[in-house]
């Protein structure tokens, strides 16, 4: 807890963290969008009724805090963007936080290996707008474990509603958390996420990206297809990579 003393009115105002709670929950409505491959791009296959764009005050309103205290890896940024929806109430404020490196249990297995350069694990933060004016939080989705999602029906938030996370070392998986943790250094999403791509970030659900709200109903932000959904399963279903504190649980038998 902190306080924060205004010089001009002496009044302090403690800084609290309050417990936000969905009592409606969003449903998504059904979604057909088409990726163009030969675009190669990411935000090449936004829907006619999806509106991407980057703003930076809108962003950092939203922006969930990170407790990186025990990190042996530290965020180098938040890649983030806004996903407006002309048909639906609300908007989904997209949060990647990339690291430098993730260095996992299991290195030089091959396959089985879980540590890589380059470590990217999203947040969706979804929130009511209306005619350009934006409201509460609705719901907090994000990736609970290995980019399967979990989506926190209560979460504790700062004093301005802001959600807070807990990652986990060394995957970067998150859990919720009553830490107060830190705001991570924004860049545009728009244009980070294409350069990632190029570099090789392949195995992303290119909708996903495009048309975040097709995350409210799908399990995981893989691509289909990936070997790596059937892998991570595995794992959970051993109680590897922090899955006994994982927020979701998986079935491995999903995949035969």
């Amino acid at each position: 807890m902190t306080e924060t003393h205004s010089s001009a009115s002496g009044v302090t105002r403690r800084r609290f963290l309050r417990t936000v709670t969905v009592s409606t929950m969003l449903g998504s409505a059904a979604r057909t969008t088409s990726t163009s491959a030969a675009a190669g791009t990411l935000f090449g296959g936004v829907p006619e009724y999806v509106s991407t764009y980057y703003d930076e005050d809108l962003l950092r309103r939203y922006q969930p805090r990170l407790a990186t205290g025990h990190l042996e890896q530290k965020p180098i940024e938040m890649a983030s963007y806004v996903a407006e929806y002309a048909d639906q109430p609300y908007a989904v404020l997209s949060y990647w936080t990339k690291y430098r490196r993730q260095t996992g249990w299991f290195s030089g297995y091959g396959l089985f290996s879980d540590s890589h350069w380059g470590d990217h694990e999203p947040v969706l933060v979804t929130v009511r707008q209306d005619d350009g004016q934006f409201g509460d939080v609705l719901r907090v989705d994000y990736a609970g474990y290995h980019w399967f999602r979990a989506t926190a029906a209560a979460w504790q938030a700062d004093s301005e509603g802001r959600p807070l996370l807990y990652p986990f070392n060394p995957h970067h998986h998150y859990t919720l958390t009553r830490e107060e943790g830190d705001l991570i250094e924004l860049t545009d999403g728009t244009t980070a996420l294409e350069e990632w791509y190029d570099d090789g970030w392949t195995s992303i659900h290119q909708d996903a990206i495009a048309d975040p709200a097709v995350m409210h109903a799908r399990p995981s932000w893989w691509k289909e297809g990936s070997n790596q959904t059937s892998l991570i399963k595995l794992w959970s279903w051993f109680g590897l990579d922090d899955a006994g504190n994982a927020d979701i649980s998986l079935d491995p038998w999903g995949w035969f």
